[in-house]
């Protein structure tokens, strides 16, 4: 089937409601049924000239470290402030949703891989949904949590950083059992307990994946990896931002073996194991 020209149907409409619309003249005035007619014909018309056209959509998805979107990046710390998906949006709806989707692609490598055991990956690490309204290329940022999915848990003890163990007298319910990243240790006689506030960001490749209303509008890539290694000295260094003092957890914010300059400048302070330990 050949559909007609665009000019075609706008010429068919201005001779049918020409027809029906009496001149400014005259004292006639269009009855209900006739109007409603006469807008039952527009509606058809204008979807006959759309065809597949969309009401909304995104034109472009990338990373940064600022919820505007200003300052780009695809390679983020284990220590960064903050990691956010940023899409520039468009729509005519007051209602279209934008979906946020962060996948887990490659390599966690977290505090139980540094210390040779298997680490779970999580092909859907945090998700998020938002409903911007009207606009042209609106900036609508979703800011990805370092714990990934916020979900509800039941931890009767204390939550704590996977990998660090628990003190005595409490069980270890293992990685990822106080949320992405924390280890609830349980203990009966204990009460309720919250994910950890701060974690460190889980070092992988990840894809952040944007859909308008149900259908996939863009994917951008990125990566976290742990701090840059700086020489001080002749001596190699992995530092976060916060210099180390002894007995401060270290596991999945530098790699194992790591050294850095302590908050004590006369001290040297290595990752071993779960925490700094410093000289």
């Amino acid at each position: 089937m050949t559909l007609p020209s665009i000019e075609t149907i706008m010429a068919t409409m201005r001779l049918r409601v020409g027809a029906l619309v009496p001149s400014p003249h005259s004292p006639r005035r269009l009855s209900a049924p006739v109007q409603l007619g006469v807008l039952a014909f527009s509606a058809l018309a204008l979807a006959v000239i759309c065809g597949g056209c969309k009401f909304a959509g995104v034109s472009t998805v990338y990373t940064a470290i600022d919820s505007m979107g200003a300052q780009r990046r695809i390679e983020f710390d284990t220590d960064s402030v903050a990691v956010y998906c940023i899409t520039k949006f468009s729509s005519a709806k007051q209602d279209a949703t934008v979906n946020f989707t962060i996948h887990e692609v490659e390599g966690s490598l977290t505090t139980q891989a540094q210390m040779g055991n298997p680490n779970p990956l999580h092909p859907t690490f945090s998700v998020g949904e938002q409903t911007p309204g009207p606009g042209t290329e609106t900036v609508v940022a979703f800011e990805i949590p370092q714990t990934g999915i916020q979900t509800p848990i039941m931890c009767i003890g204390y939550c704590i950083q996977n990998g660090i163990g628990c003190l005595a007298n409490y069980t270890d319910e293992k990685d990822d059992s106080c949320g992405v990243g924390a280890t609830c240790c349980s203990n009966i006689f204990s009460m309720a307990a919250s994910p950890p506030t701060i974690l460190p960001y889980p070092v992988g490749n990840f894809t952040c994946e944007v859909d308008v209303d149900g259908e996939v509008a863009g994917v951008s890539a990125f990566t976290i990896d742990y701090p840059p290694t700086t020489t001080v000295n002749g001596v190699t260094e992995e530092c976060p931002v916060s210099p180390p003092v002894d007995g401060a957890i270290c596991a999945g914010w530098v790699e194992q073996g790591s050294k850095c300059t302590g908050f004590n400048a006369t001290q040297m302070c290595t990752c071993e194991g779960a925490a700094w330990v410093c000289k």
